[in-house]
């Protein structure tokens, strides 16, 4: 027999939210208005040091839709880690307006110290949005400290009815 000895780590950073789900947002028919969807969350330094950290937001490209060729709505799917310039200009998406932005994306957080982080949502279409969200501790950039999932669906705006048939009285005009 072996004994086997370990120590117990707490996290350096603790985020009060893994994974951001903005669920279902109004899209605009109009593709020059966008409606822009908020979110928080909070990132707490654990340890005992001062820490810098920076989020990677270089892939929070523009329409990043979920999902194989044609889409639900018949644009191409892509993921953040897939989408290049070329693809952009492919999909004939403007390349204005990242679907997702977070602010501030970097800072540096005393020992015990929280910062709120708001992050946006921007859908310029119908359809599911997913990015995976690095943040990087102390400049070391070679592997990410932990990943924010940013998920979110646009769609167009509707109105149903209960019964089949409304009846509404007559109005002078």
């Amino acid at each position: 027999q072996r004994v086997i000895s370990a120590e117990g780590l707490r996290p350096r950073v603790y985020l009060s939210k893994t994974t951001v789900d903005f669920s279902e947002r109004v899209v605009s028919r109009d593709k020059s208005i966008l409606f822009p969807y908020h979110m928080e969350f909070s990132l707490t330094n654990r340890d005992e040091a001062t820490i810098q950290w920076e989020a990677d937001t270089s892939g929070m490209l523009p329409g990043m839709l979920v999902g194989g060729a044609g889409g639900k709505n018949g644009r191409p799917g892509t993921s953040a880690s897939t989408m290049t310039s070329a693809s952009l200009a492919s999909t004939n998406m403007p390349a204005s307006k990242p679907t997702f932005t977070m602010v501030p994306d970097r800072g540096e957080l005393e020992p015990g110290e929280a910062r709120t982080v708001k992050v946006s949502f921007w859908p310029d279409s119908p359809g599911e949005f997913e990015a995976d969200m690095p943040i990087f501790l102390d400049g070391d950039t070679d592997r990410p400290y932990i990943t924010v999932r940013l998920k979110g669906e646009g769609i167009y705006p509707k109105l149903s009815f209960d019964v089949d048939e409304v009846v509404m009285p007559p109005v002078p005009l």
